[in-house]
């Protein structure tokens, strides 16, 4: 020790200036044995280097945590850096929430006039009184307990209603945290902290509320209608596979979340939505490189219609031929859902004839492709309404873009009756989202509502029509392949018998309890083509002069 200093000296601290041994070959005396006090002072010295590598190692970690921790306090919560000028006083103050813009417009003023009741819709993509709906359910359910309550430095806590218009000026608009700071005077973290809230809620108590599968024949009976009017008995839906691009998805998952149809980063959903497009069921989210026979065994809907577990109690009848060629009735159970060709080949996701044979199949594939983009169009309005689903999510991680997504699908049912798509399928009712609002052109939205209500649908583009002395394709068949019916013109002939009075239900293999054949349980082609002979059975359409009649 240095009696002058009263610490340890530099040669006990510094290994360059210590004289004590630096191994145990140092320790050795002239007879080469191991001297004891030589041996203490080798320990003394591994312990004193230890201690002072930790200290080290202490001392540079402590200074990379200085250099993270922020150079200026947290803002509080609601505090924006906007000023105003007190009139009274002359002296600049902090600008409120309540001495906002849209506060001022929308919250202390509310929108009366019939333009400005159009414009709130346009810019917060609903009505106001569906905004007011939506903030009166929150405040009574108790959404966001923290809303509204005064902060740590005793500033009261942002309104709800400001707070909300943000959350949906950014789903439907693609806004950032800074634009809704600077129309609300509510700090962008603010903004930000809730609107992963909101989209929380909006994936759980929202989506819980809002987006309800049928798991029952009853629950399905009122999806079914439409579809049994167009000639698709025991069929409540449609499904497809849509991807949503996300830009901030976790590196480690990118080569996951690359490919598809998108050439950035998405993930990928399966939805399935009845004829009024409302949203029945949506899968989780995937990653976009996995295509549509991947996504549908992760979708617990399609997939419990296959396996019994969903809508097996669903019953309905489908016409057929007998061996004599007289209509009949055949009972079957299990209900189906109508999608594209990309589909896994069950008989419960039933996809067009990729290449038809003859001229009823033809007829057929073409009126289930137009029965079928209900669930396109349901995708063209959602991605007009809430832009951000069109320009790419902007949030972090998988979980935050499955949470949009789920909101968006909370929000476009809950909205559906201010669209008028809620009812009244029969007149036709398109949503403003799939034109100007949604910026869609109006020619890639088909007709689907006029071709089910009736009308005649034109299949001659040429203009000169069939001729005299020629059938249509497939016109002179007058068998079914294997797996069909063999009854005379059941597929090709206009004069098929359109009626009759029903028989007793066929039963056969695989039959319920009931007598009634399980869709599942059936050959894939067998129950499709069975359909199509439904179809042309049942008098959906006939030809005439060239052009196909639907009734």
């Amino acid at each position: 020790m240095d009696n002058n200093c009263g610490h340890i000296t530099t040669s006990a601290m510094d290994p360059i200036f210590d004289s004590r041994p630096d191994s145990l070959l140092q320790c050795l005396d002239e007879d080469g044995e191991l001297a004891l006090e030589l041996v203490y002072d080798y320990h003394d010295r591994v312990d004193d280097e230890w201690e002072a590598e930790l200290a080290a190692k202490a001392l540079k970690s402590a200074k990379k945590e200085k250099k993270r921790k922020r150079k200026h306090p947290r803002k509080s919560p609601t505090a924006s850096n906007f000023m105003k000028m007190n009139r009274e006083t002359g002296e600049m103050e902090r600008m409120l929430p309540e001495d906002s813009t849209w506060y001022t417009l929308y919250v202390a003023n509310a929108p009366s006039t019939p333009r400005q009741l159009m414009k709130f819709r346009r810019r917060a993509r609903m009505p106001y009184q569906k905004y007011l709906e939506l903030v009166e359910d929150a405040r009574e359910g108790d959404w966001f307990p923290n809303v509204g309550k005064p902060d740590a430095t005793g500033r009261p806590g942002a309104p709800l209603e400001l707070l909300v218009l943000g959350a949906l000026r950014y789903l439907g608009r693609g806004w950032t945290f800074d634009d809704i700071e600077e129309a609300t005077a509510i700090s962008e973290e603010t903004n930000r902290r809730f609107l992963h809230e909101f989209i929380r809620v909006g994936a759980t108590i929202m989506y819980d509320k809002y987006v309800v599968a049928p798991t029952t024949a009853a629950e399905a009976e009122e999806h079914m209608h439409e579809f049994e009017e167009a000639g698709f008995p025991g069929c409540p839906l449609s499904s497809d596979g849509t991807h949503v691009v996300g830009e901030k998805i976790q590196a480690r998952l990118k080569n996951q979340h690359i490919g598809g149809k998108e050439s950035h980063t998405a993930r990928a959903y399966n939805t399935s939505v009845n004829h009024r497009r409302r949203i029945l069921f949506s899968t989780r989210g995937s990653p976009s490189s996995w295509n549509d026979k991947t996504l549908v065994l992760f979708d617990s809907f399609l997939a419990g219609m296959y396996n019994g577990s969903v809508l097996s109690d669903v019953e309905f009848d489908l016409l057929d031929y007998d061996e004599s060629g007289e209509v009949i009735t055949v009972g079957y159970s299990g209900a189906y859902a109508i999608v594209d060709n990309g589909y896994l080949r069950w008989p419960t996701t039933v996809p067009p004839i990729k290449w038809p044979v003859t001229y009823n199949e033809s007829r057929w594939s073409r009126w289930l492709e137009s029965m079928r983009k209900d669930v396109e169009c349901t995708f063209g309005i959602m991605k007009g309404r809430f832009r951000i689903l069109k320009t790419g999510i902007r949030l972090h991680g998988v979980e935050a873009i499955d949470h949009v997504w789920a909101t968006c699908c909370a929000l476009h049912n809950f909205l559906l009756e201010a669209d008028g798509l809620n009812e009244r399928w029969e007149e036709g009712v398109k949503s403003d989202w799939e034109g100007p609002m949604g910026d869609h052109d109006e020619a890639d939205v088909p007709l689907i509502f006029q071709r089910v209500r009736g009308g005649t649908v034109h299949t001659d583009f040429s203009g000169m029509g069939n001729g005299g002395d020629e059938s249509p394709p497939g016109e002179a068949f007058g068998t079914e392949r294997s797996g069909g019916s063999t009854a005379p013109n059941s597929r090709g002939s206009a004069t098929s018998p359109a009626g009759g009075e029903a028989s007793a239900i066929v039963g056969s293999a695989g039959a319920s309890a009931s007598g009634r054949k399980e869709v599942r349980m059936m050959e894939f082609e067998t129950f499709r083509l069975k359909l199509v002979t439904h179809f042309q059975s049942s008098g959906r359409g006939r030809k005439s002069n060239g052009h196909l009649e639907m009734e």
